[in-house]
């Protein structure tokens, strides 16, 4: 046992010593991933099918490539679940289907969803990107990838969004 130095207790010398990083902790297959907080920031405009695929494009840079498919098709199905919920939510009277503020919180909550599932996926790729940092490495510009990520985002929420509530026959508009 050592003596803390600020007085706060004593600690262990031993444990101290014990190397961080394992034998999961190379460098092999790191390819410039981008930071995965810049893709919670990016997925907040790209919702969940714009996000899923910048996720796991970024997977596959950290080393991970196996988690691509799911990332992509997770957020292909989180857009659906969500879409379903909004559906649901005005089908039952929750939202109006005429104001413009009843959607505005289908968008928001939507959007919540999606950065806490980004947030999520970020945590799983922290530790690796950080490595990567330790070794100088630098990260790729995101914009041109998140900027097309956002556009495949919004097209395919409409897509999606409109195929749940035509297929619910959800009456949008003030006529109905």
């Amino acid at each position: 046992m050592g003596q803390d130095p600020t007085g706060a207790g004593d600690f262990d010398l031993a444990e101290l010593m014990q190397p961080v990083l394992g034998e999961q902790d190379d460098l092999a297959g790191l390819d410039r991933p981008w930071s995965p907080w810049t893709l919670v920031f990016v997925t907040f405009f790209a919702g969940p099918v714009g996000g899923g695929l910048l996720f796991g494009l970024n997977f596959k840079r950290i080393g991970r490539p196996h988690a691509l498919w799911p990332c992509v098709l997770g957020g292909l199905v989180l857009q659906c679940v969500l879409a379903a919920l909004f559906a649901w939510l005005l089908l039952n009277g929750t939202l109006d289907p005429g104001d413009p503020q009843s959607r505005g919180w289908g968008r928001r909550g939507s959007q919540a969803v999606t950065v806490l599932a980004g947030m999520g996926l970020a945590a799983m790729q922290q530790r690796r990107f950080r490595l990567f940092e330790a070794s100088g490495g630098e990260s790729p510009r995101l914009w041109p990838y998140g900027l097309g990520a956002i556009v495949l985002g919004m097209v395919a929420g409409m897509l999606i969004v409109g195929a749940v509530l035509n297929a619910a026959a959800v009456p949008l508009g003030a006529g109905g």
